[in-house]
């Protein structure tokens, strides 16, 4: 059992993003909507699985991330942000799952922090945090050069165990621990951080997340 810092009320609520703000996956759908509208080539549509699969399958190394995404290399900033809002705008706010986004709201109208802490690039994310007034994100960064994607991250990524470490890196420069945090997830990709974190709260699990959820007596929300 993982030893938690005493507090007497979360004050700190981390929210991820895909399937559980929204009902999507949001870099899908920019990779979708870029190779559309010819930001990437078409050819891509073969080797995006490629790449997503060895991302969740965290096989890059931290401090080693010069060819993780060498289909984004090249592409200036303000056409991926454009995109982004373009993406925003036509899809992913039909996707929002008003729940969650009603329990984001509710936190901030207390005057607690909300945080988005997501696998994503800043770029795709920009567009929600703007929408729900959440002004801190803690995410995968893209590193830009001139303005210009490099295709490698500036950091390591928001997932599974970098995402844990990244959100402790942001809290601990305001003297705060997980230990005052309440983390929303679907996925057990974020096992490390809803195992850290004073209340786990689980959104729309699949099969073995709703287990592992019941087993551990951790709060689950279903909204589908």
């Amino acid at each position: 059992m993982i030893a938690h810092e005493s507090t007497s009320a979360p004050i700190v609520h981390l929210f991820d993003v895909d399937h559980t703000i929204v009902d999507t996956s949001t870099v899908t759908d920019f990779l979708v909507a870029a190779i559309r509208r010819g930001i990437l080539q078409k050819r891509l549509t073969l080797y995006v699985p490629y790449y997503y699969f060895r991302y969740s399958l965290t096989l890059v190394r931290a401090g080693n991330f010069d060819s993780v995404f060498p289909y984004l290399r090249g592409i200036d900033k303000n056409d991926l942000d454009l995109l982004a809002d373009r993406v925003f705008n036509t899809k992913t706010i039909g996707k929002l799952n008003t729940r969650v986004v009603e329990l984001m709201k509710e936190a901030q109208r207390r005057g607690e922090r909300v945080i988005i802490a997501s696998a994503s690039f800043k770029t795709i994310i920009a567009p929600l945090a703007r929408y729900l007034g959440v002004e801190e994100i803690i995410v995968s960064e893209l590193e830009f050069e001139d303005g210009v994607s490099t295709g490698k991250l500036t950091t390591i990524p928001a997932f599974r165990n970098g995402k844990k470490e990244l959100v402790l890196e942001y809290l601990s420069a305001s003297g705060i621990g997980l230990g005052s945090c309440v983390f929303y997830s679907d996925s057990t990709r974020d096992l490390p951080l809803l195992e850290a974190v004073a209340k786990p709260v689980v959104v729309n699990p699949s099969s073995r997340m709703q287990k592992i959820a019941e087993q551990r007596s951790w709060e689950i929300i279903t909204t589908r």
